[in-house]
């Protein structure tokens, strides 16, 4: 089984995901230098606890934190994953952070298409 079918499968409510992107305030297209339209597109993910961000080339992306996670005042973990061997990296040292505006999120590596990262954010009870 892959890395990332196995990570995947460990998300709470898997099966209520859906695809949804606006939550994401950075620009989800590929600049105009040629390359597919796919190649460097940033999609968004959601489930009923959980929202996720893949970004195939790394980099900065901005988050509204209040439309990836629900209601205002959740708290959350957010975590790098890694598309190649499914480790997670946890961000702000594992801290709990109130969801409340947006914040912007820079992945570990960036610049090439195998440097690729998944941005996960998952809310929990405090």
């Amino acid at each position: 089984m892959s890395a990332m079918r196995r990570f995947f499968l460990t998300l709470p409510n898997f099966f209520s995901r859906r695809p949804d992107s606006s939550f994401i305030l950075s620009d989800t297209k590929e600049p105009k230098d040629g390359k597919s339209a796919l190649d460097k597109l940033i999609q968004g993910l959601r489930g009923d606890s959980w929202a996720l961000v893949h970004l195939p080339y790394g980099g900065e992306v901005d988050i509204d934190l209040v439309k990836a996670l629900g209601e205002e005042g959740k708290t959350y973990h957010s975590w790098w994953v890694s598309p190649a061997s499914g480790g997670r990296d946890v961000l702000d040292n594992g801290s709990k952070t109130a969801t409340k505006g947006s914040r912007t999120f820079t992945s570990p590596t960036e610049g090439a298409l195998d440097r690729d990262w998944v941005l996960l954010l998952e809310t929990y009870s405090a």
